[in-house]
């Protein structure tokens, strides 16, 4: 890095400073020191302080952050750009890395000499707060887009491990019901060489049909080992392979010694066994389509939460709707995060709440940070409680957990943007201050109350839109 001999023209050249009178330009110069970079060489690194202004009069550099363990890029400046420490500005350290991506010659203002700046050049006041005000805005935007693909990535996650058992329950049940099939299709081969009557062949579809139909009693322990032990016997005096392995299958079907010898009355000893085991591959086979039924219905339920969730195929302007849809959603995505802690899940609802003005994908956001916080900060086998309410004009939704409280020293960082307790890659990487834009888009409030022993965040909103925002009637989500 060298200190250049001159900015005078590349200064005059930035559109910011494109009118300014010369005498003030050379004054400003007197305040600021040119300097060339090449490539690779660092402007500053993260966690240095905040104690100047740059302005990139030619080349390129780039900034790169470290969020929640996550590289971020911010898009490369280029030629005009004002960046760094502007007046007005409460930042103290540099966040990131900032670093010359080519060749580039920088103008850099010392913060001691802002407010003579300011009082000297007060036009130029103005322009720096909308450049700061724009640089605002756009990393707000770019930051909360990739909050939301990390919350994304964190729910896909979850989705995935809640879609894997139902997905190897069918899986399993279509591998063995394949073998039950060649298997009852040998079965009736072998009856039929057997001499087995249409009359008989009759009866044992009836068994099967009333041990598929579900008509099982209710048994104690006690009667249900008094039916297999009765069961167990009478096929294993008539030389049923597995007979105690059917009997547990039959009796769970319920079927009884009376039901299983009517049927087998008259048929050739030799076919009884076969003639059982048709009956039984049958039943099972008709209990595997249940457990596939069950389970494809588990990963419809699932795939339907997840298209709420996002509010697909939706206006996205503000629509009045249920948010207890939304809080039950969200429980059901992130429900394998609650079963593999053991967390105790309470819900006390205002049932009586009335819709409100919403975007529903942007509060399903919301919901999530808050819920998988909770879940981070209780311990195995805690507890966590979701309650609405009515309070006036405002709708309330109160997330508590009984976990260790927020420590006094960051009560009043929570909500700062980049600031996180977890460790790197934990969490869902979307950050309080995104779930504090959100809420405050929705025109309400977020608070929260923390003691060792439990949190209570509490979000308010309006149950009437404050905003010139059009808000949809309610329209059914598919």
């Amino acid at each position: 890095m060298k200190e250049a001999t001159s900015c005078v023209d590349d200064l005059r050249a930035l559109e910011i400073f494109s009118d300014i009178g010369d005498d003030k330009l050379e004054w400003l110069l007197t305040k600021a020191t040119c300097l060339d970079f090449d490539t690779g060489e660092v402007l500053w690194t993260a966690g240095q302080p905040a104690d100047a202004m740059y302005v990139l009069l030619d080349g390129s550099v780039q900034l790169t952050l470290d969020v929640v363990g996550q590289t971020m890029t911010v898009e490369p400046s280029r030629f005009s750009s004002v960046f760094g420490l502007l007046p007005y500005s409460r930042m103290t350290e540099f966040l990131g890395l900032n670093t010359a991506l080519e060749p580039s010659r920088v103008l850099r203002i010392d913060k001691e000499h802002f407010a003579d700046i300011l009082y000297e050049i007060p036009e130029l006041g103005a322009r720096l707060v909308a450049v700061m005000a724009d640089r605002i805005r756009g990393t707000a935007v770019a930051e909360q887009q990739r909050e939301k693909m990390i919350a994304l990535g964190k729910l896909a996650a979850g989705l995935a491990h809640e879609l894997n058992n139902p997905a190897a329950a069918v899986r399993r049940a279509a591998v063995e019901l394949r073998e039950r099939l060649a298997r009852s299709n040998a079965l009736v081969v072998r009856l039929a060489d057997l001499g087995v009557t249409s009359d008989h062949l009759r009866s044992l579809v009836a068994l099967r049909e009333k041990g598929l139909s579900g008509a099982s009693r209710e048994l104690s322990t006690l009667e249900r080992g008094e039916l297999e032990d009765e069961l167990g016997e009478w096929l294993e005096e008539h030389e049923v392979e597995d007979g105690w392995v059917m009997a547990e299958a039959f009796v769970d079907a319920g079927l009884a010694v009376e039901d299983v010898q009517e049927v087998c009355d008259g048929l050739p000893a030799e076919a009884v066994a076969h003639a059982l085991g048709w009956v039984g591959s049958g039943i099972a086979a008709g209990q595997m389509l249940s457990q596939v039924a069950t389970a494809t219905e588990r990963i419809s339920d699932l795939v339907g939460a997840v298209k709420i969730y996002s509010h697909m195929d939706q206006n996205p302007d503000k629509r009045r709707a249920d948010i207890h849809q939304g809080l039950d959603i969200t429980l059901r995505i992130l429900d394998h995060k609650l079963s593999k802690k053991g967390i105790r899940l309470q819900r006390r609802y205002a049932r009586d709440l009335p819709e409100v003005p919403i975007l529903v994908s942007e509060l399903n956001q919301v919901w999530t940070n808050l819920i998988d916080n909770a879940v981070d900060a209780v311990e195995e086998g805690g507890e966590i409680t979701v309650e609405t309410a009515r309070e006036g004009d405002w709708a309330l939704v109160r997330i508590a957990d009984d976990g260790a409280g927020i420590p006094e020293d960051i009560k009043t960082r929570v909500f700062e943007p980049f600031f996180t307790t977890k460790s790197v890659g934990d969490g869902t990487g979307l950050g309080l201050d995104i779930v504090l834009r959100i809420v405050v888009q929705h025109d309400g409030e977020i608070t929260f109350d923390s003691e060792p022993g439990g949190t209570v965040f509490t979000v308010r909103l309006p149950i009437e839109s404050k905003s010139s925002e059009p808000v949809e009637d309610p329209a059914p989500l598919r």
